[in-house]
């Protein structure tokens, strides 16, 4: 049931975490990196542990089952090879640029078989297109408004960071906008964007993409 209302409702965080999920193996540790509410539990059975900065969301994460770290990444204290697998779902467009090579050594650093990356990629115009939509609404959305600040995290900069990885293009920019409209109007997101990515679906596939999933083995 949890996992229909997240497809119905939030249908962006489902296909993120549903096709992340397929990388994850029976009886692997998994660090869900900024995995906020530990949505991550849903997909997968293996011993689970979200690390985040928002204590609210945690607290949800560790009712959902999971064990939760309280702290910034890039200041993390875990040991080398701490978790067989490394999770970063929709968190590298938030970090600045700056910081971004340091959190992608980070996530190596931790993982012992495997890194997994979901992220926005290419350019920020659709970002803007829905941060507009967002504004005329009034509704704030500093998510979007990071992407567009520190701009979107680019498929050759991935490859110089994992150059063994597997890349896969993923997320038509107009199903994601129609998506993220949808679900930004109360009264709608309770069941129409789930019923919009059904009907839509077959062109999901279809270029121009806004994301691709990161599949990096040790």
């Amino acid at each position: 049931m949890k996992r229909l209302k997240l497809f119905l409702s939030s249908n962006d965080r489902y296909q993120r975490y549903s096709e992340i999920s397929k990388f994850i193996y029976p009886g692997e540790t998994v660090l869900d990196v900024g995995g906020g509410e530990g949505i991550i539990s849903r997909f997968t059975n293996n011993d689970i542990t979200v690390l985040d900065i928002n204590k609210k969301e945690l607290t949800i994460a560790e009712i959902s089952g999971a064990k939760i770290i309280f702290t910034d990444f890039n200041n993390n204290k875990l040991k080398d090879g701490s978790y067989d697998v490394v999770v970063s779902v929709s968190a590298l467009e938030h970090i600045p640029q700056e910081k971004r090579e340091n959190y992608l050594k980070e996530l190596k650093r931790i993982s012992k078989k495997r890194i997994i990356i979901f992220t926005p990629t290419g350019s920020v115009k659709y970002d803007k297109i829905l941060y507009r939509f967002k504004t005329i609404l009034g509704r704030k959305d500093p998510w979007t408004k990071e992407h567009i600040q520190n701009g979107l995290p680019q498929i050759n900069d991935l490859k110089r960071a994992f150059p063994n990885s597997k890349i896969i293009l993923t997320q038509n920019a107009y199903v994601w906008l129609v998506i993220m409209f949808l679900q930004t109007i109360p009264i709608i997101n309770k069941i129409f964007p789930g019923v919009a990515y059904v009907l839509l679906k077959p062109f999901n596939k279809l270029k121009p993409h806004t994301a691709c999933i990161l599949v990096s083995e040790k």
